[in-house]
Formats: C-alpha cells, sequence, structure tokens
C-alpha cells in the first residue's frame, strides 16, 4: 500500500552564500503531541492556500488566512512567521523579481 505523509511547505530558503533558493516541507506526520499533529493535518489545505496567496503577493488576503488558522494552533511558529512578513509587505511591497525567497543571514 502506498504510504502519504502531510507535507507543509516552510518556505524557499536560500543559505548564505547561494544562488539557488530550495524548498523547507514540514512532516506534519513527525509531530509528536497527537492533537497539534491532527490539528495542522487538518489545517493544511487551507495552509497552502494561503501560502500561495502569499507568493503570489495577495499579503492581506494570506494573513487573514493565516491568523485565521493562528486562532485554532497559537503555538505555530510557521504561521506568526509569515504573519509577520505579510505585515512587512503590506507595508513595503517586495520587489518585482521577488520569489517568495527566505534568506538565511547566518550559516
Amino acid at each position: 500500500a502506498e504510504e502519504r505523509y502531510h507535507l507543509r511547505p516552510v518556505g524557499r530558503i536560500r543559505l548564505l552564500g547561494r544562488v539557488d533558493a530550495m524548498t523547507v516541507w514540514q512532516l506534519l506526520d513527525s509531530i509528536r503531541d497527537n492533537n497539534e499533529r491532527a490539528l495542522h493535518i487538518e489545517q493544511l489545505s487551507l495552509f497552502n492556500t494561503y501560502y500561495e496567496a502569499y507568493v503570489q503577493r495577495s499579503f492581506k488576503a494570506a494573513r487573514e488566512g493565516f491568523e485565521a488558522l493562528l486562532k485554532d494552533n497559537p503555538s505555530d511558529g510557521v504561521l506568526e512567521f509569515y504573519i509577520q512578513s505579510c505585515r512587512i509587505y503590506e507595508q513595503t511591497p517586495p520587489p518585482a523579481a521577488w520569489q517568495a525567497e527566505i534568506e538565511m543571514r547566518f550559516k
């Protein structure tokens, strides 16, 4: 039987000194707490919708979606990160060449 894993994109990360970004995924099935794992998996489809809005530069819609998910899942650091990023980009949009990459400034 084919096993199916629940993967959530954390983001496109570009490491210091690298040109290319790589997509980093969170394996939701590895979350130890049963309730937290179930909640993350339940929210995955909506998260993906809001993440895609973020990538498409619809920052207000993405932020509002992420905030709604955070109400049910207040300890989710990935949601907090994207909410903060959306707030910043709503005030100061990224350059036209932006590709939703997160630049790591340290090794």
